[in-house]
């Protein structure tokens, strides 16, 4: 699957409609106020997450909350893609 860091960075940069380095992508950056995404642009990265890493993402106030910076979005995948791991292993 590769690096979920630079992937995410990478759907990040490509729904955001501006000229940006992965690089340039904070651990505190404000994904609302930083790179200006509006809702059809959220709802865009969301989607593209779970084809990417084939997970499901119910839509609701603590993900848009959860969406706010880069590390809360990184930590909310880890955790997702932990979980799969687990329920594919069975425990």
């Amino acid at each position: 699957m590769g690096d979920p860091d630079q992937a995410l960075k990478q759907i990040i940069i490509s729904n955001c409609g501006m000229m940006l380095s992965p690089e340039k992508i904070r651990e505190d950056m404000n994904l609302f106020t930083d790179l200006q995404l509006d809702s059809i642009r959220i709802v865009n990265i969301i989607a593209d997450i779970e084809m990417r890493f084939g997970i499901a993402i119910s839509l609701d106030q603590d993900l848009i909350d959860m969406l706010k910076e880069y590390r809360s979005l990184r930590s909310f995948l880890s955790d997702k893609l932990n979980q799969r791991e687990r329920d594919h292993c069975g425990t």
